[in-house]
């Protein structure tokens, strides 16, 4: 379990939703996750809009909520990329300013609808990741696999 979202960032402007990454594997036992997150008051954000990942959300509706459960593989691809960029937001002030940059595009553009906003930010992440992935390749000397 992580906490991963931009309010894992010290000093990173956020939404007031607690983003939590929940390894499970294989990922088939997600399933395990369903009824004790219910049981919590969470429920299950079907069309939240994060590829790869089932998502719980604790509060009423998009307007209220508070955490975001997103469960997925244990050291599966989103598990190590979301992991990677958590990181490299936090030693990197120009990564940091740019992605804020971004949420306030995408906020501007989707002031309600999270699947919305999640999709505007999507490119900018994606290509952080590929590039936070090829600078691993280069410090290690090989390809890295899910």
């Amino acid at each position: 379990m992580e906490h991963f979202g931009s309010t894992a960032v010290a000093g990173m402007r956020a939404k007031p939703i607690i983003d939590i990454l929940i390894g499970v594997y294989p990922l088939s036992n997600r399933s395990l996750c369903h009824d004790p997150l219910i049981a919590l008051g969470y429920d299950y954000a079907e069309d939240a809009g994060v590829p790869g990942h089932y998502i719980f959300g604790r509060g009423r509706d998009e307007t209220e909520r508070t955490h975001l459960v997103h469960v997925v593989e244990f050291e599966g691809e989103s598990w190590r990329s979301d992991l990677a960029f958590r990181n490299a937001l936090r030693r990197d002030a120009s990564l940091r300013q740019a992605y804020v940059a971004v949420k306030d595009a995408a906020v501007a553009e989707a002031p309600v609808g999270r699947a919305f906003y999640n999709e505007i930010k999507m490119d900018f992440i994606e290509v952080a990741k590929r590039r936070l992935r090829r600078q691993g390749d280069q410090n290690t000397g090989h390809r890295q696999t899910p």
